[in-house]
């Protein structure tokens, strides 16, 4: 590299730190209100002990710690309200505490709960003349107290004290490489040495002039900070004060917002706290490197008193408040507060300004906040800045894709130079850089820059074949990349990745140059699942594929992407690729549920993962990531744009260990509070000492009656301390492994048994980085009946218990031998005289015996007689049942076949189940052809294609069933013949009425029974309901088509379902079904007044069902609850079934009756014939 260029490098560098400092972002600041921590606003002194547990001196209310989780009050004076001013930690971790007119320690008491222990009252009454202690300091020599009015050394319980002059005061003092320095009202800066307070030479000039901090520079310089005149530097050396040109922009802001306090952060980076402007953080040269105020989330900008903790992180004592800045964090972040509305869709640097596009419009970053370009307000989705060459130089163009189309943005303000539909993505052509490619939503564009303006070239209109099919590239483009070739690729949402080669330069529009292939999934070694969200990205002199199904590369020898092995776990989905100028990757991955970066850092030419970094950006969506040349890494997201700083050198391995807060047995006996100690005798007195871990002195030992016990712990890690999480388990109990991890700092354990027991906890930060852990060991005490001295107890009385029962047995073993023997004499007796009664009832068994065989073989005799007379019935049976059967086939034959309606009205069913072998209930049917006069005279049948002419039908129940009812049956059908065969076939139509049908047959039945109605005679006869069908329909003008029915009816209904109102029925079925009740009188004789039977008349229209039925459907039993079906059960399903194919009808309520029985006797004969029109 050439001397020129490594200059202009540096340059660059140098540029680019200055500009950074100004415009830095928001560290990660949480902010405590009082309400927090239950305190006043006033927070004067900040520090943290070896634990990692924060302190905070607040007024009015002494003490308040924090440990990640929970505040937890100290009060350094039950007795009064105080206010505490300074603190000082020694190597040991013991803290001490200056007050307002009083000062001591920080201890635990024996149960290790921090207590306050005043050292005020150790000193003389003369010397306790003082105010508030505001500077502490732990030294070799002892802890210095110092306040307005002395200076106190305390070591090891006794003391020594310096006043200031006569008619002066001491200001504030300052403890800086060993040495104390004290500044004096009217004399100026001293340092105390062998005892003795020496004016620095030149200290005079501090006489008047405030001195508010002294900080270590160097070995023998000290910084020193006033409020009026800036900033000093004291070399200790020479004893010199001097200025620094350098620090001139530090020195207008302390000046300007007050200095109050001062803070070595590192070896590099100091810090001051300010009365009106936050926390100016600057380096050892003096410049600015960061201002913490509310612009950048502080809550107050009155600042006591900043602390740095073993993280780095700062943390601030306010007027109203504390809070924690993350300034070692790799990250800081612009959102709205700082001017950036919006989502961030892209960023880019363009003559060293940041330029983002967001979903408002297009933003750039000038002193720290962002602020909107004029002229657009539009969605914008791609910023993009361009070098066009002008013969040997280049101009520098700056051009953003929106929805509304390309912009050209100059000082600051935005020109529109194209409407293509929603631009989303913008690159400039390596081959050709004064073309710039546009991705559109109908596909490709592209502009070109010539003679100092842009030009439209139109976009590809030219079809490929993909898969046979004719197709053209219309679809959204959302990323594009140039190759080592000059081919482009493009990727969209779902149709795949687009290839384009180019044949010519010449014209964009030219239809002939582009050759465009389409790689969709089919093309990818990922299984055979489709995939989406297809993006491409640089990568050196390779393109990277991104999709929804992980990282891919392309082979072109076999035209197929397989899987990059640049992922560890290529198994997530890929959004975004950016790399750096180190040759570091970040990626965007997402799956179902969260999106996340991950970078991969390049060593020795190799990538690998870091897992860490990045973790500390949750839940959030990102659009973009940018790497500028000065290897800062931009990424936007929902929320802004967050900075990665890759050269703050972050280690995430310096954590503490868990801390175990409070431990609680019982419903709420405190038994640890949280500090650990060792027991040490000094002086005939017990000295306390704090520890890290338990000691054997702090095991405690618990009855049994309080064997419940509940942990409160937490971690004292700062780092966006509610994502720490926790894992635990106790030693001695059930299952000893790690608990899955859980952000709950509390955990309980009931009922345990008698034993020794150590808990375990560890925690995780937001990095993922696991703590040491800690633990805590203690002892159950067995309850008083599991004691060895209880156990013996039980022994000996066991013992006494056995003896015991071994004697009373021993007494009633030989009672009960002595009641046995008497038994065996009387039972003995007994059996003698029961033998003789044996004998006797043997004697008269024997006689008895001899009459019984007698009587067997009389029944013998009997039995054969029975068994002749059982197979002659059996016979006669055969005989009736083969005749019955006969009868069966005489009653089929009579009934008219299915055929013969099938033949006038082919859509009908007929349901015939007869109870026994035959029927009582019968069906009859009987069709007119239309007639006309042949030649000779004579009526002969028309035969038509369709049915026409008259159709005669009826069910009919008659009275019984079994033979006696078939024997009805065959009365009724031969009568229905008779009746029927007597109208003219030439004119029936002109003459024959249902009414008059059932009249004649009521006739014909009373004669041929011989019925008279008298009292007792048999009243045999049928129910019925006769139907006369004319099949030749009506049609009145602009109407449909009717057919007429007569219907007359003896104690039996005819059911209609109209199929128009069937299509608008409601929630109940019943609404479509018409009645045509009966006359509720027989065919037979009959108690009332006997009278002709009604004759209806009702219209039909085609589609329309027609039901008839006999009464043993609806009377048949069964059900759950073995009940009648019933004939509303029986309408509704007619409703239900209407509209099916009559043989499904017939099935369906052949199953249905089946299932209603569920094996049940059928009690009557069953008959239902449906006719649809």
């Amino acid at each position: 590299m050439s001397f020129g260029r490594i200059i202009l490098l540096l340059f660059s560098i140098s540029v680019y730190f200055t500009v950074a400092a100004q415009e830095a972002g928001k560290p990660y600041i949480k902010n405590f209100s009082p309400k927090a921590y239950k305190g006043t606003p006033q927070n004067w002194a900040v520090i943290q002990d070896h634990r990692g547990l924060v302190y905070v001196g607040n007024t009015n209310q002494g003490i308040y710690e924090y440990d990640g989780t929970t505040w937890r009050h100290i009060t350094n004076n039950p007795s009064e309200q105080n206010t505490v001013r300074s603190f000082s930690i020694d190597s040991s971790g013991v803290i001490y505490v200056g007050a307002k007119a009083d000062f001591g320690v920080l201890l635990p008491d024996s149960k290790g709960k921090l207590k306050y222990l005043s050292f005020k009252n150790k000193i003389a009454e003369k010397d306790q003349d003082f105010s508030d202690i505001f500077k502490t300091y732990t030294t070799e020599d002892g802890v210095f107290f110092q306040s307005f009015q002395s200076l106190i050394l305390w070591k090891n319980g006794k003391y020594k004290i310096w006043y200031p002059e006569k008619n002066t005061s001491f200001h504030l003092s300052f403890y800086v490489n060993n040495v104390l320095y004290i500044r004096e009202r009217g004399s100026g800066l001293k340092y105390l040495k062998n005892d003795q307070l020496i004016s620095v030479p030149g200290g005079e000039k501090f006489s008047e002039e405030r001195i508010f901090t002294m900080l270590p520079f160097d070995k023998d310089k000290i910084l020193i900070g006033t409020q009026t005149q800036g900033v000093y530097f004291f070399d200790t050396k020479n004893n010199v004060f001097s200025k620094d040109p350098a620090y001139k922009n530090v020195d207008d802001f302390i000046i300007e917002n007050a200095l109050y306090q001062g803070l070595v952060i590192d070896e590099t980076y100091f810090a001051f706290s300010t009365f009106n402007g936050g926390v100016l953080v600057f380096d050892k040269k003096g410049n600015i490197r960061r201002i913490i105020d509310k612009r950048a989330g502080l809550q107050d900008e009155f600042v006591y008193y900043s602390y740095s903790d073993y993280q780095k992180n700062l943390w601030f004592g306010l007027n109203n408040g504390v809070s924690k800045a993350e300034i070692s964090s790799q990250f800081s972040s612009w959102d709205e507060s700082l001017g950036l509305k919006g989502g961030v869709t892209s960023i880019c640097m363009h003559k060293e300004t940041l330029y983002a596009t967001t979903d408002l419009g297009v933003f750039y970053l000038e002193k720290g906040m962002f602020r909107q370009v004029q002229g657009i307000n539009s969605q914008c989705w791609n910023v993009c800045s361009v070098k066009i060459p002008l013969g040997k130089t280049t101009e520098e163009l700056l051009l953003v894709a929106a929805g509304t189309g390309v912009y050209e943005i100059s000082n600051n303000s935005a020109r529109h130079l194209f409407s293509h539909q929603s631009c989303s993505k913008l690159l400039q052509s390596k081959k050709n850089p004064k073309r710039v490619f546009i991705g559109c939503a109908e596909g490709l564009s592209s502009i070109i820059f010539n003679n100092g303006q842009w030009k439209d070239e139109g976009k590809i209109n030219k079809t490929f074949r993909f898969k046979e099919e004719q197709r053209s590239l219309d679809k959204p483009v959302r990323s594009i990349q140039e190759d080592v070739n000059g081919n482009l690729w493009l990727g969209t949402d779902d149709d795949g990745f687009y290839k384009i080669k180019f044949w010519t330069d010449t014209s964009f529009s030219t239809v002939e140059f582009p050759y465009i292939t389409l790689f969709d999934s089919a093309y990818f070694e990922k299984g055979n699942r489709k995939l989406s969200t297809y993006r491409v990205f640089n990568y050196g002199e390779k393109l990277l594929f991104a999709t929804e199904g992980g990282l891919f590369e392309y082979d072109s020898v076999k035209t197929r992407f397989y899987p990059s092995d640049i992922l560890e776990k290529n198994t997530s989905g890929v959004y975004i690729i950016a790399g750096d100028n180190s040759g570091n990757l970040f990626f965007s991955l997402y799956d179902k549920d969260s999106q996340w970066i991950e970078m991969y850092r390049t060593k020795d030419n190799k990538l690998f993962p870091d897992t860490i970094s990045f973790n500390r950006l949750k839940d959030l969506y990102f659009e973009s990531i940018y790497c500028d040349t000065a290897g800062q890494v931009w990424i936007g997201c929902n929320n802004g744009i967050f900075q990665f700083d890759n050269s703050i050198h972050k280690d995430f391995n310096v954590v503490k260990p868990s801390l175990i807060r409070k431990v609680t047995i019982g419903r709420d006996s405190v038994i640890f509070w949280g500090t650990f100690y060792t027991e040490i005798k000094s002086d005939d007195s017990i000295v306390r000492k704090i520890a890290l871990h338990q000691s054997e002195q702090m095991i405690p030992s618990i009855d049994y009656a309080y064997n419940s016990i509940t942990f409160n712990f937490s971690y004292p890690g700062y780092e966006d301390e509610s994502a720490n999480i926790f894992s635990f388990y106790l030693e001695g109990y059930k299952d000893e492994k790690w608990s899955d991890w859980t952000s709950d700092p509390k955990k309980d354990y009931t009922n345990l048994d008698p034993g020794t027991y150590v808990f375990h906890v560890r925690a995780k930060n937001i990095y993922g980085i696991v703590s040491p852990e800690i633990t805590y060991k203690f002892i159950v005490f067995p309850p008083w009946y599991r004691t060895w001295w209880a156990f013996l107890i039980y022994i000996i009385l066991a013992f006494i218990v056995v003896y015991a029962i071994v004697k009373i047995n021993t007494y009633r073993l030989l009672k009960e031998k002595q009641r046995l023997e008497q038994i065996v004499k009387e039972r003995t007796a007994e059996v003698v005289k029961q033998k003789e009664e044996i004998q006797g009832q043997h004697d008269q068994l024997v006689y008895l015996n001899t009459e019984l065989q007698q009587q067997k073989e009389e029944i013998e005799t009997q039995r054969d007689e029975i068994e002749g007379q059982r197979d002659e019935i059996v016979e006669q049976k055969k005989e009736i049942t083969d005749s019955i059967h006969y009868a069966k086939r005489i009653q089929t034959a009579i009934l008219p076949p299915e055929e013969y309606v099938t033949k006038s009205l082919p859509e009908h069913f007929i349901l015939f189940k007869p109870r026994d072998i035959v029927s009582g209930d019968f069906y009859w049917a009987k069709y007119y052809p239309p007639m006309r006069l042949n030649e000779k005279g004579k009526y002969i049948a028309v035969e038509e294609e369709t049915a026409s002419g008259l159709l005669v039908f009826c069910v009919a129940d008659c009275t019984g069933h079994g033979v006696p009812g078939a024997f009805m049956s065959m009365l009724g059908t031969a009568f229905l013949n008779e009746i029927t065969n007597a109208y003219p076939v030439e004119s029936i139509k002109n003459h024959i009425k249902a009414s008059e049908v059932l009249d004649q047959l009521r006739d014909l039945i009373i004669n041929s029974l011989h019925q008279t109605g008298k009292s007792g005679e048999q009243k045999d006869g049928m129910d019925i309901t006769m139907c006369i069908l004319d099949l030749d329909p009506v049609r009145e003008s602009g109407e449909e088509e009717k057919y007429k029915l007569q219907v007359a009816g003896a104690n039996n209904s005819l059911y209609v379902v109209r199929k128009e109102k069937y299509l608008t029925i409601g929630e109940e079925p019943l609404e479509a079904l018409e009645e045509v009740n009966p006359d509720k009188m027989p065919i037979g004789i009959f108690g009332g007044t006997t009278r002709p039977f009604s004759n209806n008349l009702i219209e039909l229209k085609k589609g329309d069902m027609i039901y008839l039925t006999s009464d043993g459907y609806p009377d048949q039993f069964g059900g759950p609850k073995g009940k009648k079906f019933m004939y509303k059960q029986l309408k509704k399903l007619f409703v239900t079934i209407s509209q099916n194919p009559t043989h499904d009808q017939k099935e369906i309520l052949n199953n249905t009756i089946e299932e209603w029985k569920n094996g049940a006797t059928q009690i009557d004969d069953i008959a239902i014939m449906g006719m649809r029109i």
